[in-house]
């Protein structure tokens, strides 16, 4: 049987075969289109890590100190048997980070003694403050660790410190002294 159409004509066999040939170029150019789209993510990211890999080569010749903003670290502390190993092993971390300004914020009604010891001595630029959370704000031995948010008025001390004397073009970072940083972390932030 034949189908007349004006300037073409074929038989079912032929029809059939052209919407064959229709469908797996379709098929073809979705499956195309998406690997393209898969390249352009993989160009992107590769493009990105790339711009990385050579801010990091630059701060390894030490071409970039002007391209690196300033990281404050903004740490609340508070006296425990274990605060000067913490402070000790965290101070060991920032002398690694390029351009950092550690501000330690105690619980305290006053800086205390073993905390300025310690700073004088840390080898890290520093800003040691105190802003002591009242009684009725901190739990109690009994209560689940959630129950009342910790180191939040050192962190706004911190946070106060740094609107009045600090620059414009920094980042800020929260960072507890009973963690442990990897020295990407500071990199990522500074990119």
């Amino acid at each position: 049987m034949y189908y007349k159409i004006p300037g073409f004509s074929c038989d079912d066999n032929s029809l059939e075969l052209e919407m064959k040939k229709v469908q797996i170029l379709q098929q073809k150019v979705e499956s195309q289109h998406s690997y393209l789209e898969t390249c352009r993510r993989k160009y992107d990211e590769l493009k990105a890590e790339l711009s990385k890999a050579e801010k990091r080569l630059a701060a390894l010749e030490g071409n970039d100190d002007h391209d690196v903003p300033l990281i404050y670290i903004v740490t609340p502390t508070h006296n425990r048997l274990e605060q000067k190993a913490d402070l000790t092993r965290f101070s060991y971390t920032l002398r690694l980070v390029k351009n950092v300004h550690w501000i330690i914020i105690e619980d305290s009604v006053n800086k205390t003694d073993l905390v300025k010891r310690f700073l004088a001595n840390c080898k890290v630029p520093y800003t040691h403050l105190f802003a002591k959370t009242p009684d009725d704000f901190k739990l109690k031995s009994s209560d689940p660790n959630w129950l009342k948010p910790r180191g939040v008025l050192q962190r706004n001390e911190g946070l106060k410190w740094i609107r009045t004397f600090g620059k414009s073009s920094a980042v800020v970072y929260f960072a507890d002294d009973d963690n442990t940083y990897d020295l990407k972390l500071f990199e990522e932030v500074s990119i």
